[in-house]
């Protein structure tokens, strides 16, 4: 019903990182119907696909796409009606076809943590997922399973966030007011009344939306010159500061393209996992007759690649993530190592 999404391989880890085997599964494991494999090491959709879309929300690196779902267009969608005086937004899947939903998606496989935490950013206080007791008669029929697995990793994410939103499979409808009959206003006195409150509105809506705009154009110069990002990390970590995050440890989810290792004293500065990092969170820095091996925790998608490929098994993947971390942005220290340390060739061979 919404046809399947489309790979762009150049993007994906696989295809550029370890030509020899997969280096990145997620999307394999996430989806529901198995219709996901690996051929030569890279991501291939058969005919299985049902469209629910899971595995683009969950590629970290947006490998993945489809023209129905832009996260940039749910986020800025999600504003509008949060600077219209709605906090509960109700979100229609392509099931529902409810034209007056607040947003629509066309599954609700497609939500993830991130995402979600993108929408608290904006003000919502709660998301109602229309559309979803019907998942067993629809097509794409995953949404309802999916969905039980965002909200239970979003429970564990924004443990580490000040700022949530509550997840809804309830549709609340409001009954009509009934008016009290007054006395007709004069026309000017109307005429007024409702011209002013509109006038601060709209002026109050243009300039919110000129500089999202502006933010929205940052992140897409930055996605082009810099490393390939999901759209969904890239929004939340502008988005992050507004969530108030704490030092409570958020765990390392596969929903969530989220990471941060640690080196030990076995380093020897040989730079691979530098030259290898996909995102560049990993830099190498002159010290004076040493070097410092840095790590950038806002780049950073708990591919655990970096930790594969160290010849020496200095690096390690951490269980959990530092959110205030993420929202500092700035790099920290791993492992100084002196310059006149040589690799072990025995372990290198290894």
């Amino acid at each position: 019903m919404l046809g399947m999404p489309h790979i762009h391989t150049s993007d994906c880890m696989n295809h550029r990182w370890d030509p020899q085997g997969p280096v990145c599964t997620r999307c394999q494991e996430a989806c529901p119907a198995g219709a996901i494999a690996m051929v030569d090491g890279s991501p291939r959709i058969n005919d299985a696909c049902t469209g629910c879309m899971a595995c683009v929300s969950i590629c970290p690196t947006a490998a993945i796409g489809h023209e129905r779902l832009d996260i940039a267009a749910l986020v800025r969608q999600a504003r509008v009606s949060v600077m219209q005086g709605r906090q509960i937004l109700r979100a229609a899947c392509a099931f529902a076809a409810d034209a007056s939903a607040d947003i629509q998606v066309p599954c609700h496989a497609a939500w993830n943590p991130l995402l979600l935490s993108c929408l608290a950013g904006e003000g919502v206080h709660m998301l109602e997922t229309d559309g979803i007791a019907q998942c067993a008669s629809c097509p794409v029929r995953h949404g309802s399973h999916m969905l039980s697995q965002t909200e239970r990793d979003y429970a564990a994410f924004s443990k580490g966030l000040e700022v949530r939103l509550v997840l809804s499979r309830e549709i609340t409808r409001k009954a009509p007011v009934t008016k009290k009959r007054q006395e007709p206003e004069p026309e000017r006195r109307a005429f007024f009344r409702k011209l002013i409150p509109t006038l601060a509105q709209g002026a109050a809506m243009t300039v919110a939306q000129i500089s999202e705009a502006m933010r929205d154009d940052a992140v897409h110069t930055e996605a082009q010159d810099g490393p390939t990002q999901s759209p969904s990390l890239r929004l939340f970590t502008k988005a992050l500061a507004r969530l108030r995050p704490n030092f409570t440890p958020v765990p390392h989810l596969p929903s969530v393209p989220l990471g941060t290792v640690q080196a030990d004293a076995r380093c020897n500065a040989c730079g691979q996992c530098v030259a290898e990092c996909p995102t560049e969170a990993l830099t190498l820095r002159p010290f004076g007759a040493q070097q410092v091996l840095e790590f950038q925790p806002d780049t950073c998608i708990g591919c655990e690649h970096c930790a594969d490929i160290c010849p020496e098994h200095a690096i390690t993947q951490l269980p959990s993530v530092s959110l205030p971390a993420i929202a500092a942005g700035r790099s920290r220290p791993l492992v100084m190592v002196g310059a006149n340390r040589k690799p072990d060739p025995q372990a290198l061979a290894t």
